[in-house]
């Protein structure tokens, strides 16, 4: 029996990985729906490049449009040394895969509807849609127990001060999360440090795939590593 999921992305190079990998595991995970939000890269690219990763891993789930800025309407740094502007470093995520007129919803509406659905809930970015769900429809997210990426407790963050980048991008979206009685499962930076990806392992599993999307996506990571190579070490 496979896990139906929904997936709420600034569609960054990590978070494309992700979304490859859960596309790819058909026999585990089916991604029904996924939200774009603002954060390493605008909202409308985010969009693309996640309907652009979805589509080469043969994934047909619906891709909405959700918020383009926090709660409190902030300008936010993005990382562009890590991301580049389109948030996949050029890879070719672009004009192909852009979102007609019709897909474009309120990505808060989509939550709504998954939550009501008890559709497992994925947040990779900042929290802005879940935190507008919440203020618009409280009701349908009782009970429901999403997964945040979100917090940074015995490593250090990326973004000003030591904290993580999805919650420095709105830092009220996750409080009001918090406070909202909806009681997510936390995964902070933590967890992903556990781990080391090298550009070696990545490349040799491109080449085992040989497909245009671990092309893409290989393109996309290679300033992102060497970005996280010359900062953190």
């Amino acid at each position: 029996m496979t896990l139906r999921v929904h997936i709420d992305t600034d569609c960054g190079v990590d978070d494309a990985l992700a979304l490859a990998m859960l596309a790819r595991a058909r026999d585990l995970i089916e991604v029904g729906s996924v939200s774009a939000v603002f954060g390493n890269t605008y909202v409308d690219q985010a969009a693309a490049n996640a309907r652009g990763v979805l589509r080469l891993a043969g994934c047909g789930a619906e891709v909405h449009i959700g918020a383009g800025s926090g709660l409190a309407k902030r300008r936010v740094e993005r990382m562009r040394p890590a991301h580049g502007v389109d948030g996949l470093n050029g890879a070719g995520f672009s004009q192909r895969w852009k979102l007609p007129e019709l897909d474009r919803g309120h990505g808060a509406d989509l939550l709504a509807f998954a939550a009501r659905r008890k559709i497992a809930g994925l947040f990779l970015g900042p929290l802005t849609n879940l935190a507008r769900g919440l203020l618009d429809d409280p009701a349908a997210f009782r009970d429901w127990r999403p997964t945040i990426t979100a917090g940074a407790f015995a490593v250090e963050g990326k973004a000003a001060g030591g904290a993580d980048f999805n919650s420095w991008s709105d830092p009220e979206a996750l409080q009001r999360v918090l406070e909202s009685g909806v009681r997510p499962r936390l995964m902070p930076m933590d967890v992903s440090s556990q781990v080391t990806l090298t550009r070696a392992a990545l490349e040799a599993g491109a080449a085992c795939c040989g497909s245009p999307l671990s092309a893409r996506l290989t393109r996309a990571a290679g300033p992102y590593m060497d970005f996280h190579a010359q900062v953190w070490g």
